[in-house]
């Protein structure tokens, strides 16, 4: 039977989810980065999941249709929904301020990462072709504002700092899974 959740917004106000039944089996995240094949690898793994009876619930697919982001709900939001037993919660693409230890534990977490020198090359083609194009320099909020003569100069960019960055966030949310190691 699905259920609704009520989730608070950070402009005030809620949204309201509407949940599947949840799995059997604990709560699973895949975390990863951009350029990583990652669509494809969780197409595949919400089939091998719906085929052994585990809910797959795509919460930023839920909330992007509200025209939501997960930055928009409040952080006690983010952490009753991260906190949800039985579901395959869809892809990061980084660490989440909520995603601490303590939520974490008995949840199985995936971490698919490219190799960074290939991600940071894969996303100087996207700019490149993008400006060559005529339309944007590449994500949004990139700090790439005018089409760039060389990869060397790409690596003196803000987002190649972003990037650096937030492997350094995945690699210590890492070290969290096993403290001990």
């Amino acid at each position: 039977m699905n259920q609704a959740l009520e989730l608070e917004l950070r402009q005030g106000g809620v949204t309201s989810l509407t949940l599947p039944d949840p799995g059997q089996i604990s709560s699973f995240y895949v975390m990863s980065m951009e350029y990583s094949g990652n669509i494809q690898f969780w197409q595949l793994l919400a089939d091998l999941m719906a085929a052994a009876g585990q809910t797959v619930f795509r919460f930023h697919d839920s909330l992007r249709q509200k025209g939501l982001h997960l930055g928009d709900l409040t952080p006690v939001a983010r952490e009753r929904l991260l906190r949800l037993e039985g579901y395959g919660l869809g892809i990061f693409f980084d660490v989440e301020p909520t995603l601490n230890d303590a939520e974490t534990v008995g949840k199985h977490k995936l971490l698919l990462l490219r190799d960074p020198r290939d991600l940071l090359v894969a996303a100087y083609r996207h700019t490149t072709s993008q400006a060559a194009a005529g339309g944007a320099t590449g994500r949004a909020g990139d700090g790439v504002a005018a089409p760039l003569a060389s990869f060397f100069e790409y690596l003196q960019t803000d987002a190649v700092e972003r990037v650096v960055k937030r492997y350094q966030r995945f690699a210590e949310f890492r070290r969290q899974w096993q403290p001990n190691r």
